[in-house]
Parts: structure tokens; C-alpha cells; sequence
């Protein structure tokens, strides 16, 4: 910025040099055209010299000229070159995650106003999900009245003809307009917008019809809020890579940060050492970035869940989450790695391994090696296949967790939306008979243990599951016998109950460190999981954003998959004794079939 260092900061420096600038304006009218120009050329330099903000809170004095922080001049600066106003910067969307009282909202607000001073024929539309927060005559907290009280307080020279009507703002020099409406699933369709500002976009009931309503009217969408969870929109945006993401975090906040510090493992670091602490401060040593600002709030504050949503922008633990959030954060930590070789299976049509191969892109993750002579996983051990079968349409992504009963430890992971149950059903099979069995006494194990979610395309994978001869599977327990026998039907099936229970089941076991689970993805989909307002468990961001592994839609798949990974391990010896090897299909191996259906029985 050519002008913006020569404008003092500290607040009576400034406004001495405010007086000065506008007195030489008023004496001078080539002065007062040189001043218009500078702005024009350079917004931080407007701003600080000619903006004003207003703030409730500060009773003796509440208007306060705008003089901004480090942190809020990169978002200035981010936001006009998000719109196209930088050279050489094509517009995009940007997305404002922010802690309260930020002054996020005003920045917004600046950024439009000023391009609208200053830009022939732009056009903005701002959007919030009422429209008395757009636009309500002397209520501050509306964007409307910002900008209306920013172009108020500008000198004559600056400020232009204008008309002003409800929800709109026209230029009548640079004929650039501004426009307000309240979020619709319509908004803003058939519409062409230099940008649009959706504000507080976490708090929309329709979100998700906004963002699709949007995509074509503009090339820049501002997207900003708050936190709300993860079963909003909001986290759907700001989980985008595609999408430009600027935190505002109350730590940036000079006001708020002084007494920085954090602590790792319970041992106090300080970020800011020159700070004064008093004898005896009460550190808080939970691992966050704290201050002495940020605790009082943290005690004056209704809840964690406001803490999280209003200061930390914490999406889970904004939301109602089913997983115990500080686990999650414990297991990133802990137990998340590389997988150890990445590539893929290799098996014919009957589904009979063949070999594995390496490749960077490959579907299948293992976390385990591969032993000489064949390079196959230990072959002295029980394995477990846990499976979440979709359409494979490509809207959600069928997962298979492969689990090493003796350890607790999951051992492989293959995610993928584009296969269809049948082709699963072979994938699987094969999967299964690679990873092996053990020996149990005087019989074998041929196959890892398979569980895998029943009904719609589960029905179709457990018919060529089974068409391939594949035996060693989950049958369902029969709800209405006494005996809880098992019954005659594949698979685990799914009811408010059932995914209930098998979840917590597996929410006990991440907790305990009875299941390790080092897949990344897994654990961050596990932090979607959430409450839901029927009183059942399901996913948060169902139908809503893109997967790494391709999937148009996130379902939090890898969570089934490995919860039923886990209710098979718990079926299988967890001891065992390598013996000698018995052919498949031999009376041995059809004798071994039948019993492991009489242990099965013996467990549900």
C-alpha cells in the first residue's frame, strides 16, 4: 500500500493526524482531490485516516475511529483480492473463520463499501439468514447500517451521490450497487454478482441449497461465521480445499492475546515471556493457546459448548458430538501414522489373491508388513474385515477395516465410491483370504472373519460373498428369540438401536486403546459423528462434502466399517498356535466351517 505507512497508529496520534488531513482538505479543494485519489489507491490508507466504528460496550466514548491491527489488514487485503480487485489475482471464494468480536463483519463490510466508492459498475449482495440483520433502520448489528454509518462519517468531498433504499445502495458516480437479501434455498439464483457475502453462514438453516443457489451467480462467495459444528454447511466450506480459508482467532486480538501461553504434555510454556504473570497464577494446562483474557471468559462463559462455538471455533466440540472429542485429539497424537505401503491387491475373478503391488495412488492403506516368502501379512494371527457397503454410484464411499484380533490393532483400510456391492464382494473375498487365518487346535482358520453391513447394497454383496464360498462371516442375532441364536441372515443390520450401540461399543474401545486405529481419515470422520434430533447417532456432514478418496459425498463411512471391525475382533481367539496347513475345501476344512458356526452361535 503506497500511502497506509505514513498514518500514525496509536489512537491519539491518529487522530491528531486525522485533523490535520481533513483541515488541509477543507482549506485546499486540490488537497481534498489528491486525498480521494490516495484512497482510491489504497484502502488500508481510507480506512485509517477517514473510517470510523461503533461499539456499545465502550459507554463514555463508543464511536472510535477505525484504526486497524496487523491481523485485520491481511483480511482486507484478502478479501478485495478475493473479488478481483488485486492485479493478477483471479476472484475466488474465501471463507472467515472467526472468533467473536473479531471485527470480521465490519472488514466485510469496508471491503464492499470501499470498492463501491471507488470501482465503476460493481456489484455486491450481502446475505444473512434474516433480513433485519441485512437491513433494519438504527440497529448496529445489521450490515446495512455498518455501511451506513461508514459513508456518514466521511467529509463531503468523499462521499458520493447516492440513493438509498431499503436493502439497496446505489452510486450514482460510479453507478456500482449494493443489495441485501435474507438466505432462501433461491438465493441469488439467475443473479450476477461482483461478490456475495453470506454472513454468520454457519447459522443457516438452508446452507446447503445457498451454496448451490450461489456457485454460478458469482466468482467470489465470502463466507463468514462463527462455528456451528460439523453438520453445517459452514464446515462443509471451510473442509474445502478448493476453497481460501482466513482465521480469525481471538489470540491475533492485541486486546485479548497479552499473556499468551500453552502447555504440552502438562508442562507450561510461555508464548508471552516479557508478560507479568502474578504469584500463584492458575494455569490452565489442558494443551490449548490460553491468555488471562481467555480465562476469565472461559468462566464467564454459559458453557463449553460457547467457548468452543463463540472463542476456539472448535467445529466438534461445537457441535454435539458422539465421540469424546478430547480422545480424538489424544489419538491424532498417539496412534495416527503413515501406512507402512500403500497400492493394490491383485486376485482373479473368483476372488483369489494373487499378490499385492505398490502404488502411490493405490485404494488399499496397510499398517502392517508384509512377511517373505509370499510378502503377506503374519499368517499367525485371526483377522477381522469390517465392511461398509454403498452403491458405488460415486456418492458415497464403500470402506473395508481390516483388524489383527490378537492386538487390537487395525491393520489395513481400502475406501473407495466407485465400486458396486458385486465388485466389493469380490474385493473383499479376496482381501480376506490374503490377510489368511490361523491355526485354532487341530483346525484352520482359512479365512478372516467378516462383518458387514446388511440391508439395500449389503444384501447384494452377501450373495456373492457367499456365491464364492466364503463362509467365515457376521450372522444377525435374531431379536425376537430369548436366546439371541443366530439367525439365517448375513451381516450386521442398522437400526436407531443397533448403530447406537455398535458405535458406543466402539467409542468405549478407541477410549481404552483396545481398538488402535492409526488411519487419520478415520479418526477425523469419527469427530463428525453427532446426536442426532431423533435421539439417534449418525453423520454430520451426510451429503455434503468431497472425500479425499473421491467420493462426491461424506458419510463417515470408515466409522461403520470400523466399528464392525471391531464387534468381529471381539469374536476371535485372541491366543493362538501356528499348526499345519488343511486344503480348502477338503472334509477338514468343510468340519472347521461348521464349528466356527456353532462358536459363532455360542457369542449372539
Amino acid at each position: 500500500m503506497k500511502f497506509y505507512p505514513m498514518v500514525p497508529k496509536p489512537l491519539e496520534a491518529n487522530l491528531f493526524y486525522r485533523r490535520k488531513v481533513l483541515e488541509a482538505a477543507y482549506d485546499d479543494p486540490d488537497m481534498a482531490l489528491d486525498l480521494k485519489h490516495m484512497c482510491a489507491q489504497d484502502p488500508l490508507f481510507f480506512l485509517n485516516v477517514f473510517g470510523w466504528t461503533y461499539d456499545s460496550r465502550i459507554v463514555a466514548h463508543p464511536e472510535l475511529p477505525f484504526v486497524t491491527y496487523p491481523y485485520q489488514d491481511e483480511v482486507l487485503l484478502e478479501l478485495l483480492a478475493a473479488a478481483g480487485f488485486v492485479d493478477g489475482v483471479k476472484p475466488h471464494d474465501i471463507a472467515l473463520d472467526k472468533s467473536r468480536d473479531g471485527g470480521a463483519s465490519w472488514l466485510c463490510v469496508v471491503a464492499d463499501v470501499w470498492s463501491w466508492l471507488f470501482s465503476d459498475m460493481v456489484s455486491f449482495l450481502w446475505v444473512s439468514r434474516k433480513e433485519d440483520l441485512v437491513d433494519k433502520p438504527q440497529d448496529p448489528k445489521c450490515l446495512f447500517w455498518k455501511a451506513d454509518y461508514l459513508l456518514g462519517q466521511l467529509p463531503a468531498w468523499l462521499r458520493p451521490p447516492l440513493v438509498r433504499t431499503h436493502l439497496h445502495l446505489f452510486n450514482a458516480q460510479t453507478q456500482s450497487t449494493i443489495d441485501g437479501e435474507s438466505t432462501t434455498g433461491d438465493v441469488s439464483r439467475g443473479d450476477r454478482r461482483t461478490r456475495i457475502l453470506l454472513d454468520e453462514f454457519a447459522s443457516f438453516e438452508d446452507g446447503f441449497a445457498a451454496l448451490a443457489a450461489t456457485a454460478d451467480s458469482t466468482d467470489c462467495r465470502t463466507f463468514n461465521s462463527t462455528t456451528k459444528g460439523t453438520g453445517v454447511a459452514f464446515y462443509a466450506v471451510k473442509t474445502n480445499p478448493a476453497i481460501k480459508k482466513l482465521r480469525l482467532h481471538w489470540s491475533q486480538h492485541p486486546r485479548k492475546n497479552p499473556g499468551l501461553y500453552t502447555s504440552k504434555d502438562g508442562v507450561l510454556e510461555l508464548l508471552d515471556k516479557p508478560y507479568g504473570f502474578p504469584q500463584g497464577y492458575p494455569f490452565i494446562l489442558d494443551g490449548k493457546v490460553r491468555s488471562p483474557w481467555y480465562d476469565a471468559e472461559c468462566i464467564r462463559r454459559a458453557s463449553p459448548l460457547e467457548v468452543a462455538q463463540e472463542l476456539d471455533g472448535d467445529d466438534q466440540a461445537a457441535g454435539s458430538p458422539f465421540f469424546d472429542i478430547p480422545v480424538l485429539t489424544r489419538l491424532r497424537q498417539e496412534t495416527v501414522r503413515p501406512p507402512l505401503s500403500r497400492g493394490e491387491l491383485h486376485f482373479d475373478a473368483t476372488g483369489r489373491p494373487d499378490k499385492f503391488v505398490e502404488s502411490p495412488g493405490g485404494l488399499l492403506l496397510l499398517w502392517t508388513p508384509l512377511l517373505a516368502p509370499d510378502l503377506r501379512p503374519a499368517q499367525d494371527r485371526p483377522y477381522c474385515l469390517g465392511i461398509d457397503v454403498s452403491a458405488g454410484a460415486g456418492a458415497s464411499n464403500s470402506c473395508i477395516s481390516v483388524g489383527d484380533a490378537s492386538t487390537g490393532r487395525k491393520v489395513a483400510e481400502l475406501a473407495t465410491p466407485h465400486a458396486a456391492p458385486d465388485q466389493l464382494a469380490v474385493y473383499a473375498v479376496a482381501l480376506g483370504r490374503w490377510f489368511g487365518g490361523i491355526i485354532i487346535d487341530d483346525n484352520l482358520q482359512l479365512e478372516a472373519f467378516m462383518a458387514w453391513e446388511g440391508g439395500g447394497p449389503g444384501d447384494i454383496f452377501a450373495i456373492r460373498v457367499l456365491f464364492f464360498g466364503y463362509h467365515n462371516v457376521f450372522y444377525r442375532t435374531d431379536d425376537q428369540d430369548v436366546t439371541h441364536k443366530v439367525g439365517t441372515k448375513p451381516g450386521w443390520f442398522s437400526t436407531l438401536d443397533t448403530k447406537q450401540t455398535l458405535l458406543g461399543e466402539y467409542r468405549r474401545a478407541l477410549a481404552a486403546n483396545d481398538f488402535i486405529n492409526p488411519s487419520l481419515q478415520a479418526i477425523t470422520e469419527a469427530g463428525e459423528y453427532v446426536f442426532l434430533q431423533n435421539g439417534g447417532v449418525g453423520h454430520a456432514r451426510e451429503g455434503t462434502t468431497a472425500d479425499p478418496s473421491g467420493a462426491r459425498k461424506q458419510h463417515g463411512d470408515r466409522v461403520i466399517a470400523d466399528a464392525l471391525c471391531w464387534r468381529g475382533m471381539q469374536q476371535q481367539p485372541k491366543n493362538v498356535v501356528p499348526k499345519t496347513r488343511i486344503l480348502q475345501g477338503s472334509f477338514a476344512h468343510r468340519r472347521l466351517l461348521r464349528q466356527q458356526a456353532v462358536a459363532n452361535s455360542r457369542e449372539y
